[in-house]
């Protein structure tokens, strides 16, 4: 079941806890209802640093829908590896062949200059979270 939230109005708390044994990375990213993407978190108020998580530890972010309307996507994406996907997710199609963004985020091959490649997929974990987004 999808939770239903009414654009501007209604919000949610986003809670990760590491319940491992090992800390971890993560980045949040949002896929809104016209396949737009866009990475939540880090930011530039929180650092690669601030998502980190060791054992036990917790993270807190209060979430504010907005429009498009329709089915949106909150995806964590967690790796024991240090990982940014701002650079890949951000990037325009100017500087660089066009890549899907789906084939960007999970590309084995696809690496940034300057910037630390994407773990191999095989040492992510991903968690998706559905919001209907209602006027």
């Amino acid at each position: 079941m999808r939770n239903t939230l009414r654009e501007g109005i209604d919000t949610a708390m986003l809670v990760i806890v590491n319940t491992g044994k090992k800390g971890f990375y993560f980045n949040l990213i949002e896929i809104d209802p016209e396949d737009n993407y866009s990475v939540i978190l880090p930011t530039n108020g929180i650092s690669m640093s601030d998502c980190f998580l060791q054992p036990g530890k917790k993270f807190h972010k209060e979430y504010v829908f907005h429009k498009p309307y329709g089915t949106e996507t909150l995806k964590i994406i967690a790796s024991e590896k240090k990982f940014d996907l701002r650079p890949v997710i951000n990037q325009t199609e100017k500087t660089r062949g066009v890549l899907g963004d789906m084939e960007k985020l999970f590309s084995s091959a696809y690496e940034m200059r300057g910037t630390p490649s994407l773990p191999e997929t095989a040492e992510l974990a991903t968690f998706n979270f559905f919001f209907d987004i209602i006027k």
